[in-house]
């Protein structure tokens, strides 16, 4: 009714033994809902040494436009990266295919993976590494079925992109660069454009142009650096050899 009344609040899992913080939210072709979120048990978050080790990353589907959510899929265990920024673009046979933003920590590890980029201060219990992983989540029936997480071969760069141009054709999309795959992942080819403005998000629009909007600033506190936000537009010529 144009927002004049509001319906009660929905929770994707129990709110008095969990947290869920949602970042993503998108429509499949056969209407089902997909949510992405970061959740973690109530009491688990404590202060300090815990901090964001035990942030698990959730997909839920909804039939019924949000209105409940199926059982949460596990998309990685958090010795696989934990963090709430994920994208995915849906496969022509209805599977998903994911890349995954994957925060590891010292006490996880047994070694820096390749690729890897360090970030944190100072205690050094508190420093993580940041990698990109890529997974496919197979349709089966009416559910999903996660794989594997494979690495990914982009460095760090803040939440991914990852927009579906055609039945083939997947778009990675960051401030370090657009990446393009037509073998789901197995193989990635960079494009000649500039990377995009951080935290991006991403149309393929009517005419077939796409269109990215990101901002100038990263984390930094408001008015402390130039701070825009940015559009990039551009459009795929795909050729083939005889």
């Amino acid at each position: 009714d144009g927002g004049k009344t509001w319906g009660d609040q929905v929770y994707p899992l129990p709110k008095d033994t969990w947290r869920v913080w949602p970042t993503l939210i998108r429509k499949l072709r056969d209407g089902r809902l997909v949510l992405l979120a970061g959740c973690w048990r109530r009491g688990e978050m404590t202060k300090g040494s815990a901090g964001p080790r035990i942030l698990r990353k959730m997909m839920f589907v909804s039939a019924d436009k949000g209105r409940t959510w199926d059982k949460p899929i596990e998309l990685l265990t958090p010795e696989e990266g934990v963090c709430e920024e994920s994208d995915f673009a849906e496969l022509p046979n209805g599977d998903l295919f994911w890349v995954h933003r994957s925060e590891l920590y010292p006490d996880q590890m047994t070694e820096l993976p390749p690729g890897a980029a360090r970030s944190g201060s100072k205690p050094p219990e508190s420093n993580w590494y940041s990698v990109r992983n890529q997974s496919i989540v197979r349709k089966k029936g009416g559910t999903f079925v996660p794989e594997k997480p494979t690495p990914a071969p982009f460095p760090h760069s803040g939440y991914p992109l990852v927009l579906g141009v055609s039945d083939n054709v997947i778009l990675h999309l960051a401030t370090d660069g657009v990446y393009w795959t037509a073998d789901v992942g197995q193989t990635w080819q960079r494009l000649n454009l500039p990377g995009t403005s951080y935290y991006p998000k991403g149309l393929l629009l009517s005419d077939a142009k796409i269109i990215v909007i990101g901002h100038v600033g990263s984390d930094d506190v408001y008015g402390t650096v130039d701070q825009s936000i940015r559009q990039q537009t551009f459009q795929l010529k795909v050729t083939r050899a005889p």
